[in-house]
């Protein structure tokens, strides 16, 4: 791996695990935002701390070597659940663009780890 691509890597790491510390730290923290979305969807609530734990530890796991592609897999997986609530509840187009855009970026993390072996 290049310089290039080593700064890449590290703003597309930077970017999502704040990203995950965030909208996690939300959801564990029952934000009254993060309740009216999951009990609007008919999730229960001890779901929505579920969720948010994975994704605050998968935001700390793509900084340890030894889990970081797992994380970053966990993660593509949990936002393909986030994407299919977006769609499956007719949220609009622009609902899911975010954990999209989350997606593709683990993607990039993942596909720049594979050009480090």
């Amino acid at each position: 791996m290049n310089k290039t691509q080593r700064i890449v890597r590290w703003i597309l790491l930077g970017l999502v695990t704040f990203a995950f510390l965030a909208v996690g730290g939300m959801k564990l923290a029952g934000t009254q935002m993060e309740v009216g979305l999951f009990t609007g969807w008919g999730y229960p609530l001890w779901f929505m701390y579920f969720i948010g734990a994975c994704e605050v530890l998968g935001a700390i796991g793509l900084h340890v070597q030894k889990v970081s592609r797992v994380s970053a897999v966990c993660l593509v997986i949990l936002l393909c659940g986030a994407i299919g609530t977006h769609v499956y509840h007719a949220e609009g187009l622009i609902a899911p663009i975010p954990a999209t855009v989350l997606t593709l970026m683990l993607f990039g993390i993942l596909y720049l780890d594979a050009k480090k072996v």
